[in-house]
């Protein structure tokens, strides 16, 4: 299943690929169910639709861009969980951001100060440092997600 998160975010193309739903219409689907998780961050409203946790109880690996704050809920709720924190030195990251041009330069100075105010940490965690090439981070990821797929086709089979 390939399901994109829900954000109350208009689309564009140079944006990532997300599913876009108003205010009210976020609201209302959130009451109906159609989200397995929801936050606010940025200013915006996010979900990962419901078809996600149909997916993973059926033995599939969800890869999923969540808020550092969701994760406390996430490892409560499923007990094979995979956290990958993908970092950057913080002058690349303003750089990457600011050159997105979704935000104004204060809301990218805030975005930097609340991702250094939660620090994760746990043996289910992997911290890939994006600040070079993007091959290798990708390949880190990629080991990552090698990993999950594995261990879920090992449990198939217990």
């Amino acid at each position: 299943t390939n399901s994109s998160r829900v954000i109350t975010r208009p689309s564009d193309s140079a944006s990532e690929d997300h599913d876009t739903l108003a205010d009210a219409a976020f609201a209302e689907a959130e009451a109906d169910g159609a989200f397995v998780i929801c936050w606010d961050a940025h200013g915006l409203r996010y979900g990962l639709p419901a078809d996600v946790g149909w997916a993973i109880a059926n033995g599939h690996v969800a890869v999923a861009n969540v808020s550092r704050a969701v994760i406390p809920a996430l490892r409560e709720r499923y007990a094979n969980l995979a956290v990958v924190e993908i970092t950057a030195a913080p002058e690349i990251l303003a750089e990457r951001l600011a050159a997105r041009g979704r935000e104004s330069r204060g809301e990218v100075l805030a975005r930097l100060a609340r991702s250094t105010s939660v620090t994760l940490s746990g043996p289910d965690v992997t911290s890939i440092d994006n600040s070079g090439a993007r091959e290798i981070a990708g390949e880190r990821f990629a080991e990552v997600l090698r990993k999950a797929m594995a261990f879920s086709d090992l449990s198939d089979m217990i």
